[in-house]
């Protein structure tokens, strides 16, 4: 039942290992030694109309009767599932395809004309008419909310949910007083091959913000992780159906058919069009504030070859090829009191210093941290390789001991120091560690 009601969950603690501690009170499916006979198996099998569905729902039948050899007679009643070869011409998966409105309906709802279509490499024609989403969840949620005529805000953001920007619930039901979240695969577990990666560690922090919020200021919370368009419309249904019944008030739910301007808006819902990206790309000044942001729209940008256009308006900050001479390295220098004011102010300098290895002398003026436990001076080169010694990784060493790290980067000493090191990424943010952009070519 978990399996089949909540696979995402389900999968992830497989992956990690927690089934049986997750399952530690639910009841076991196994039968009793010698139930299954022929008439038990008949009579289990009358209940499915296709192989595939038996053996999805009763496991433990459909493998007895493969092992006796009666699948055949168990399941004479049944229709044959498996196409025969040849079947699934590009008509076919084009009328298959006209019964969905998105890819990823397709390829649960009729997984053999999907396949089909992807072997055939028919997707771009059989979809024309299909809808383009980032989320399947959220336009599930949306329409559903649409077609039973339920007041509802996309992506609302309330004043006091805020991590660095105000965080927004994917739905809000203002007459149950009720937050949606819907959390795709990303929400669980990373994907190298995603263009839209983010850090997983830091979803799964601003998730838990936004569930502690909700509670704390009385709202009804309900997270969704199915990917069954059904799965998905009856978790809403009875959240609702909850609530209506606390309040003691009747829940009306009227299915219609969307208007053509609803089904125009439900196209467009979480695309970023060139016009989109354009538009989110002027609420910035520079191309590093946009790239600061995490906007989604500049990886979109860069994918489809609009960032000229999108940044024209921004103030050009990157200087030309030569700029930065030891006495403009200097002076820049000088409007700062500490190297990690001055790395924040303006990465480029600093890293040209780094790279010249004019640090020392241009950040003379400088105070130096006060968490700094030892005297001016004490980190010879020496020291800092004796302390490297230490650690297995580059990573290691700059988390334990960032001044002796940053010593070595600043000194010219840092490959002599990790020659030892197992090479492993650093930071992908400019800051004041920053090590030779190189350093992984030259080790090796």
């Amino acid at each position: 039942m978990w399996i089949k009601g909540g696979p995402t969950s389900y999968s992830v603690a497989k992956k990690n290992k927690w089934v049986t501690e997750a399952c530690a009170l639910m009841t076991s499916p196994k039968v009793a030694m010698g139930h299954w006979t022929l008439d038990t198996l008949k009579s289990d099998a009358q209940k499915y109309l296709t192989k595939v569905e038996w053996k999805k729902s009763s496991a433990s039948a459909y493998a007895t009767a493969t092992q006796r050899g009666l699948v055949v007679e168990c399941c004479a009643h049944m229709g044959e599932l498996k196409k025969p070869t040849g079947y699934w011409t590009k008509a076919r998966c084009i009328e298959s395809a006209r019964q969905f409105s998105t890819i990823q309906s397709w390829a649960m709802g009729d997984p053999p004309a999907y396949d089909a279509a992807k072997r055939g490499a028919w997707m771009a024609d059989v979809s024309l008419h299909m809808v383009r989403i980032f989320s399947h969840g959220e336009h599930s949620i949306y329409t559903f909310l649409l077609k039973h005529d339920i007041e509802f805000d996309y992506q609302k953001r309330f004043d006091g949910l805020k991590n660095k920007t105000y965080l927004p619930f994917d739905f809000f039901l203002p007459t149950y007083n009720l937050v949606i979240e819907y959390h795709g695969r990303q929400h669980f577990e990373t994907s190298k091959s995603s263009m839209f990666r983010k850090d997983l560690a830091a979803m799964q922090r601003r998730d838990a913000l936004k569930k502690a919020f909700a509670e704390k200021s009385g709202f009804s919370y309900l997270q969704i992780d199915t990917q069954k368009i059904d799965e998905i419309e009856g978790a809403v249904t009875a959240r609702m159906r909850e609530i209506a019944q606390a309040r003691d008030v009747p829940l009306l739910l009227r299915r219609r058919d969307l208007t053509a301007d609803e089904q125009k808006k439900l196209a467009h819902l979480g695309v970023w069009t060139k016009e989109a990206v354009l538009a989110d790309a002027r609420r910035f000044k520079t191309q590093a504030e946009w790239k600061a942001s995490s906007s989604v729209a500049l990886q979109i940008a860069y994918k489809n070859g609009w960032v000229s256009e999108a940044v024209a308006h921004m103030t050009k900050t990157q200087k030309p090829k030569g700029y930065w001479t030891k006495d403009r390295v200097l002076e820049d220098a000088k409007n700062y009191t500490s190297k990690v004011q001055w790395v924040h102010a303006n990465a480029s300098a600093y890293q040209t210093a780094v790279a010249k290895g004019w640090v020392t002398e241009v950040t003379a003026h400088m105070i130096r941290p006060k968490y700094n436990p030892h005297p001016k001076g004490y980190w010879t080169k020496e020291r800092v390789l004796e302390d490297a010694k230490n650690y297995a990784t580059p990573k290691n060493w700059r988390e334990a001991n960032r001044l002796a790290y940053r010593h070595a980067i600043e000194e010219g000493w840092f490959l002599e120091a990790i020659a030892h090191m197992k090479a492993q990424d650093l930071t992908s943010e400019p800051d004041a560690d920053a090590p030779p952009a190189d350093w992984r070519m030259r080790l090796a």
